[in-house]
């Protein structure tokens, strides 16, 4: 996600923007969960977040932002770090309203 609130000039709308950020942030984390799969497989791997930066190529403060849900890692970020952590990645996509008939 990108970080424009310097662009804000007015306090109470950078305030609000904040708030809107910072939930976005944790619907994202609590959707996927992502984060949370990340730092439970790493330490039972037995892996700090630097053995895991230096086996990636992604550094330790990146991997520290997805496992607290606050970064937006791409594609193939993910491929590196799950492909260490021995995870498989799968995919549901989904039309909102859309339902099933049997």
């Amino acid at each position: 996600m990108v970080d424009s609130s310097h662009l804000v000039a007015d306090p109470d709308l950078k305030k609000f923007a904040d708030v809107v950020r910072s939930r976005i942030q944790s619907e994202y984390q609590e959707a996927f969960g992502l984060g949370e799969t990340v730092a439970k497989r790493r330490e039972e791997l037995h892996l700090s977040q630097m053995d895991l930066a230096e086996k990636t190529g992604i550094s330790q403060a990146d991997i520290s932002r997805i496992e607290r849900g606050k970064g937006n890692p791409t594609f193939n970020t993910l491929r590196k770090i799950f492909a260490v952590l021995q995870l498989r990645m799968t995919f549901q996509a989904d039309t909102p309203g859309v339902r099933e008939i049997d």
